[in-house]
């Protein structure tokens, strides 16, 4: 008696951390199915695409945000009458106000507030489309579970009720 509850024990020992890591395996192979679904789709959303592009282009901006005011201009004059004169100058933009640093600075915070849009969208498209697949298993599993339940009634009812409760099951489920 002793060997067969030994036994006993150790074949439920043994099976049970298998028959979880199983689970486990399935519901992370599940998790990940969903993940990818999520993420080819907010790949291929066009709002998050927009908003992509609006991080490129801030990102552009504060490249050239960045570039010195350089600009300088040559100026060549001549004039001809009685006296001859000609004139060449050149004329160069100081930043007094370090406007280039100004202009960096907020180039950087928009840069920074249109990665922050595009992590926002992300996770409202990923929460519309996680809420979508829920309701749609949640559908799912209401209905088989209907189904089922109206199985195990039409099997526990009377033979004389039977046709009523079918009448009932099938104008229920369509």
């Amino acid at each position: 008696m002793r060997a067969g509850v030994f036994c006993c024990v150790l074949i439920v020992a043994a099976w049970t951390p298998l028959a979880h890591a199983k689970t486990l395996s399935s519901d992370n192979r599940d998790v990940q199915q969903i993940a990818d679904i999520v993420n080819h789709a907010l790949i291929a959303n066009p709002q998050i695409q927009s908003a992509h592009a609006a991080v490129d282009a801030a990102q552009a901006r504060l490249t050239g945000a960045g570039l010195p005011l350089n600009n300088p201009q040559l100026e060549l004059e001549a004039e001809r009458t009685d006296i001859s004169t000609y004139t060449l100058g050149i004329s160069q933009t100081i930043d007094w106000h370090d406007k280039r640093h100004a202009q960096e600075q907020a180039a950087r915070i928009a840069l920074n507030a249109a990665r922050l849009r595009v992590a926002a969208l992300g996770l409202v498209k990923a929460t519309e489309l996680l809420t979508a697949i829920g309701g749609i298993s949640t559908h799912r599993m209401i209905t088989t579970l209907t189904r089922q339940m109206a199985q195990v009634a039409l099997r526990q009812v009377e033979p004389d009720k039977t046709a009523e409760v079918r009448v009932i099951h099938h104008g229920f489920l369509r």
